[in-house]
């Protein structure tokens, strides 16, 4: 761990980390609940789930907070994963008996089901390692001095609001994406045919994946700012084409104003890509003017060390021909 992070982990309360910990799990527990509800088949919507999932994350975090706080009374007893999942596995079924013999409509996550989907992703977070506030950071970038390399993280709060926005939205949209490719896995693709669009599709899907992963990984992890500059052009240059196809479409009778509505929403997505990339750049190019300015005061500091040790044997040290 680098000692920037470490200073952090020490500045952070524990109830923060905590209650980060446990809407990291909620997140993870919503869409897992998701995902085990088209694996079991269930007949009602499940792209309204989808589509209300901030709302059902913001509904499972007390669960979270409420497993995670028997997790923390038996932390001296049992600390390891094994001791965590087996108390985690019994606290959420037992809530989920709880919801069960109440006179509740009829729940779409079984006892069982509800147990593995909300007791193991918060015995997995709460009392580890992890830190999912750590997201909320500014990460690091990519110095070269020299030939030296190292990463640097930086403080400024402008450089961190440039660079969140992006991050946020493409976690939210990669977890959107998942979730909406496994319903139609389970809808459509269990007819899948050797055609061209069926390719097609797949291909899009794993590209929308990959490109909001990279998107995610560099607002977080920066390269050199001249490789990060030509990586996120290439990256970006379809959507920027797409974009330009939209807005030509504006004009096509009825649906004229869905293409410029969607042209202007992907202009404003690669704008959060611009903002990002110019906060990383101007956060690089301002932690290699600390690195310098620290550079020249050290060397500054030895100069004058040098010059008084010089003056020192010239006028105090007989054995160096001083005169006193």
């Amino acid at each position: 761990m680098r000692n920037d992070d470490k200073k952090i982990d020490e500045s952070m309360p524990a109830v923060i980390s905590f209650l980060f910990q446990c809407f990291a799990a909620a997140v993870l527990a919503t869409c897992l609940g998701i995902l085990s509800v088209l694996i079991t088949g269930w007949d009602s919507d499940i792209y309204l789930l989808i589509v209300f999932l901030p709302v059902f994350t913001l509904l499972s975090v007390p669960i979270t907070v409420f497993i995670g706080g028997f997790l923390r009374l038996v932390a001296p007893i049992s600390t390891r994963l094994p001791g965590r999942l087996a108390v985690g596995l019994m606290v959420a079924y037992a809530i989920s008996w709880c919801f069960d013999s109440m006179s509740l409509p009829k729940q779409f996550l079984s006892p069982i089901e509800f147990a593995i989907c909300f007791g193991t992703p918060t015995a997995l977070l709460v009392g580890s390692e992890i830190r999912p506030w750590r997201i909320f950071t500014f990460g690091t970038v990519t110095i070269y001095e020299g030939r030296r390399m190292f990463r640097e993280t930086s403080s400024n709060v402008f450089a961190l609001l440039g660079s969140l926005p992006l991050r946020l939205l493409n976690i939210y949209l990669l977890i959107l994406i998942i979730l909406i490719e496994a319903t139609l896995a389970r809808d459509f693709y269990r007819d899948f045919r050797r055609e061209k669009v069926w390719f097609i599709g797949i291909a899009i899907a794993i590209f929308v994946i990959c490109y909001l992963v990279s998107g995610i990984y560099l607002s977080y992890r920066t390269p050199r700012t001249a490789f990060l500059a030509s990586l996120v052009i290439l990256l970006n240059a379809p959507e920027i084409a797409l974009a330009i196809w939209l807005y030509s479409k504006k004009n096509t009778g009825i649906d004229g104003p869905f293409f410029l509505g969607a042209a202007v929403i992907l202009m404003v997505y690669l704008m959060l890509w611009g903002l990002c990339l110019v906060s990383r750049i101007v956060a690089a190019r301002l932690i290699q003017r600390k690195i310098r300015l620290e550079q020249f005061a050290l060397l500054n500091e030895h100069h004058c060390l040098g010059e008084r040790m010089a003056f020192w044997q010239q006028e105090w040290s007989p054995e160096f021909g001083g005169t006193k």
